[in-house]
């Protein structure tokens, strides 16, 4: 296959690792060609026809598409291991969908910054006054409240099938960051997903009331909780913080057991506890 100069191709890297949009610069006539990659702005000389690769299609930025046609593009990008167009796919589809979706009114789940922790956590809110928000806090066995957070600084956690495609937008941004050695993101795109999976089991907790009339849909749910834990402990790993890394670990646990208690479910079937890391940055969520 031949590529024209001003054309923009994907450059699979000499050891197969990762790949990167670049445009072609210059054909050199001998099945070589000089590119220059678009995020970085740097050239690299004589690359080989074999490591060129056509867009594809949808990489066409002048058309429009749903946010679950953005997350199936990102995974196909992330398949070709050009995570910086796969992370940017997940980011336009997190944005349409909130954007879309994105309404702040009384008892709507939310993430609200920790910065005393350099964290994030689960709240509901109570109360809008203006742009300020006072938070009932749902992370902890014993609810705890913030007053006078401000709206801009939250997140809001969308419901139904929007909160899954959320949550999963959140995993496979962590795992890009992963794969792009970004560590700070992996971990806060991480813990976001917890949040997201912690959210929808809290919502099945409440449709459910006591009874467990849906045991697969829980386990399913406590499942993606559990995943978020570990990948967000994968993060930690390879951030060298192996002591947070193994209370992610023992937290997990004790976050099914709890979930356990309050829902009333008996035991889990398919827990993936037992799962090794490096299954979570294998490949992205459907």
């Amino acid at each position: 296959m031949s590529f024209e100069v001003g054309q923009n191709v994907r450059v699979i890297a000499l050891d197969e690792s990762i790949s990167a949009k670049a445009i072609i610069s210059y054909d050199n006539d001998d099945g070589t060609y000089d590119v220059i990659y678009s995020k970085t702005a740097t050239e690299e000389a004589a690359v080989a026809s074999k490591r060129v690769q056509p867009l594809f299609d949808f990489e066409d930025t002048s058309l429009n598409f749903s946010e679950v046609e953005l997350k199936d593009q990102g995974n196909i990008l992330f398949k070709e291991k050009d995570y910086q167009s796969a992370k940017l796919k997940y980011l336009d589809a997190l944005d349409y969908l909130t954007s879309k979706c994105n309404v702040k009114s009384i008892g709507t789940y939310v993430i609200v910054p920790d910065d005393s922790v350099n964290e994030a956590r689960l709240g509901m809110i109570s109360s809008i006054d203006d742009n300020m928000l006072d938070i009932i806090y749902c992370d902890d066995m014993e609810p705890t409240e913030a007053d006078g957070v401000e709206e801009s600084s939250v997140t809001a956690l969308l419901s139904g099938s929007d909160l899954d495609i959320q949550r999963t937008l959140y995993m496979n941004l962590s795992k890009c960051m992963m794969k792009l050695h970004q560590n700070g993101w992996c971990i806060k795109w991480a813990n976001f997903a917890i949040l997201a999976a912690t959210c929808a089991l809290l919502v099945e907790q409440g449709k459910q009331g006591e009874r467990n009339e849906s045991p697969e849909r829980t386990n399913q749910l406590t499942s993606n909780v559990c995943d978020a834990h570990f990948l967000r402990g994968k993060c930690l790993l390879l951030s060298n913080r192996p002591k947070l890394a193994t209370e992610v670990r023992r937290t997990t646990n004790q976050t099914r057991l709890r979930f356990v208690i309050l829902l009333h479910s008996g035991v889990l079937q398919g827990s993936r506890c037992s799962i090794i890391f490096n299954h979570f940055s294998r490949e992205p969520n459907n």
